[in-house]
C-alpha cells in the first residue's frame, strides 16, 4: 500500500481471493479466501526548534526560532498542522523557572496559536548575565503532545556558535556518513570541515563542499552546513 493510505485510528479488513480455473478457461472451480484486520495505531510526533540546541542573539539584532520544521508521523510533512505554544523561563540560578515571555517581540508574536510556529526574540532584552530556555509544545487535535526547548543567551558582536548534530558513535565504513553542522554568527564566516586523528590528518572524500565563505545574512540567525563523506574514507 502506499503511504499514508490508511487513516490513523482507522480498522480495515484486507481480504485475499483465489479462484481456481479449469485449464485454458475462465469457468470456476471453487475459490479460496484469506483476511487480516489491519488497525492503524496513531504515530508520534515530535517538535523540534531548528538550528541546534544553543542560540546566541547580540543585543542590536533579533532572533527567529522555527518550529515548523516539526513532524507528525501520521502526515506528510507539507500536511502537518499543529497547535503551537510558546514560552521562556530562565534558567540562572539565582532565579530558576522565573517567566521570562518579555523576550518575544509582541508586535510580531503570537506564542499560542494554529501555525504560530515562528516566534521572534529581542536582542535588547536578553541580559548578558542570564540564560533562556524557550520552550515549544506542540499538540494536534487528536490530543497527541510533545516539547523541545532551546538554550538562548546573549551574544557579543564578534562571537560566533558551531555545532555538530545528528552525529553517529557508530557506523560501518563502507556506508557513506552525512553529518549535520550548524553555525551562527554576527559577521561574515568562512566554514571547513576537518578529519585527522591524533597521528595525521585524514584526507575526506565527500559529496558535498567542505569549504564555504558567506556574508552576514546567511549566518546571522543559523546555517546549516552538513557533510557527506564517501564510504570508505574511514577505516
Amino acid at each position: 500500500l502506499k503511504s499514508y493510505s490508511l487513516s490513523p485510528g482507522g480498522i480495515y479488513i484486507l481480504k485475499l481471493t483465489v479462484n481456481l480455473l479449469l485449464p485454458n478457461s475462465n469457468h470456476p472451480l471453487g475459490s479460496a479466501n484469506s483476511q487480516i484486520t489491519i488497525s492503524v495505531k496513531y504515530g508520534m510526533i515530535q517538535a523540534i526548534i531548528a538550528g541546534g540546541d544553543e542560540r546566541y542573539v547580540p543585543s542590536d539584532r533579533f532572533l527567529i526560532l522555527d518550529g515548523k520544521k516539526s513532524r507528525d508521523q501520521d502526515l506528510p510533512s507539507t500536511k502537518a498542522n499543529f497547535i503551537f505554544s510558546w514560552s521562556c523561563s530562565l534558567v540562572s540560578f539565582y532565579q530558576f523557572n522565573t517567566p521570562c515571555d518579555g523576550i518575544f517581540e509582541s508586535e510580531v508574536t503570537e506564542t499560542t496559536g494554529r501555525n504560530k510556529g515562528k516566534v521572534v526574540i529581542r536582542g535588547d532584552l536578553v541580559q548578558p548575565d542570564y540564560s533562556y530556555s524557550v520552550q515549544l509544545i506542540i499538540a494536534t487535535d487528536d490530543g497527541r503532545t510533545s516539547s523541545t526547548s532551546v538554550i538562548i543567551k546573549h551574544s557579543e558582536s564578534n562571537n560566533a556558535y558551531t555545532e555538530i548534530t545528528n552525529l553517529l558513535k557508530r557506523f560501518n565504513s563502507d556506508a557513506n556518513l552525512t553529518v549535520g553542522g550548524i553555525v551562527q554568527a554576527n559577521t561574515s564566516v568562512a566554514l571547513s570541515w576537518r578529519a585527522f586523528t591524533a597521528d595525521e590528518n585524514i584526507t575526506l572524500v565527500t559529496y558535498t563542499p567542505i569549504e564555504l565563505r558567506l556574508p552576514v545574512e546567511y549566518v546571522n540567525q543559523a546555517f546549516s552546513f552538513p557533510v557527506v563523506v564517501k564510504a570508505s574514507t574511514f577505516s
